[in-house]
């Protein structure tokens, strides 16, 4: 197992542990230059004890927000990892090779679509749009001609 295989693989557990090092050794340092000058001021120890508590658990919870912001939330944009079909208008996954509604892409939202005979249509119930198949085209839907056959009208 490579360094790098092992660095990705704990990079998460590791940030989260050394921002709580950080956080407690901020809070170590506020409660010796700011709470322990209060507490020799006579004002209540309990009080004193409990707002260090609440404020280490504030920088915590502050430094964990700062991480989840900058590495989990911070994510590529789905269309991406997407290679666009000009031709038609959809999208195509560069791994799987699914078939995806540019429409639907376009707002953020991987919406697969179905293939039928000759198109393919999006299921997204706000979406729903047919793309038609250039390999496979619809047949022409006009209605057959009849030819008119001349008949001895009988009165």
């Amino acid at each position: 197992m490579k360094i790098q295989d092992i660095l990705t693989k704990y990079t998460e557990q590791s940030v989260v542990f050394l921002l709580t090092l950080l956080s407690s050794a901020i809070a170590k340092l506020v409660y010796n230059f700011f709470l322990v000058p209060l507490s020799e001021a006579k004002l209540g120890k309990e009080i004193i004890i409990i707002c260090a508590l609440l404020l280490a658990l504030l920088l915590l919870a502050s430094s964990y927000i700062v991480y989840l912001y900058m590495f989990k939330f911070k994510r590529k944009p789905k269309i991406e990892i997407h290679e666009h079909i000009q031709k038609i208008g959809i999208y195509k996954n560069k791994k799987t090779g699914q078939l995806y509604c540019g429409s639907c892409l376009i707002e953020d939202i991987e919406s697969p679509l179905i293939t039928l005979e000759h198109s393919w249509f999006c299921q997204r119930k706000g979406c729903s749009k047919e793309y038609p198949n250039p390999d496979n085209p619809r047949p022409d839907s006009s209605p057959p001609v009849l030819m008119a056959t001349a008949r001895p009208r009988r009165w």
